[in-house]
């Protein structure tokens, strides 16, 4: 499993709910896992911010992986991201995708503290990385996957 993030101003609820013009989603191959993609959008789009919300992937290479397990890395993900904020503070959105050959989940978040309407960027990649490198080499190991990427490291 990979996880990665990067910033954006807008265009995330449309892009992971129904995908491009020209390559557009299987709705039926499209899950709603946490939060609610409407609603992370109009938060995001009340601010003015250079980058509104934090998004991110979880992909999984075990192409025999199953929903349910995938929802319980989610939630431990969630868990530890999260340590130390109160859930009203945050609004999270996360959809999972099966209609590509690995599964993933795309989630959002915006950065609008929700109790203080302060802007707060949850993820902030000079500080964040070793954090969020430790969580994902903890949730594989928890969770018995694999980071294809440490593979490639110790291929001779």
């Amino acid at each position: 499993m990979i996880i990665s993030f990067k910033g954006a101003k807008s265009g995330w609820a449309e892009y992971v709910i129904n995908g491009t013009k020209d390559k557009p989603r299987d709705k039926a191959k499209v899950k709603v896992i946490d939060g609610d993609p409407e609603l992370t959008k109009a938060i995001y789009n009340r601010t003015s911010y250079i980058k509104n919300y934090t998004s991110g992937i979880i992909s999984f290479e075990n192409k025999d992986i199953t929903d349910k397990e995938i929802e319980k890395i989610y939630t431990d993900w969630k868990k530890e991201f999260f340590h130390g904020y109160k859930e009203d503070e945050y609004n999270i959105c996360a959809v999972l995708h099966l209609d590509t050959e690995h599964k993933h989940i795309h989630f959002c978040i915006p950065h609008l503290n929700l109790l203080t309407h302060t802007q707060n960027n949850y993820y902030y990649h000079k500080i964040d990385l070793k954090r969020a490198s430790l969580l994902q080499t903890y949730l594989n190991i928890k969770h018995k996957e694999t980071n294809p990427i440490d593979r490639e490291k110790t291929a001779f």
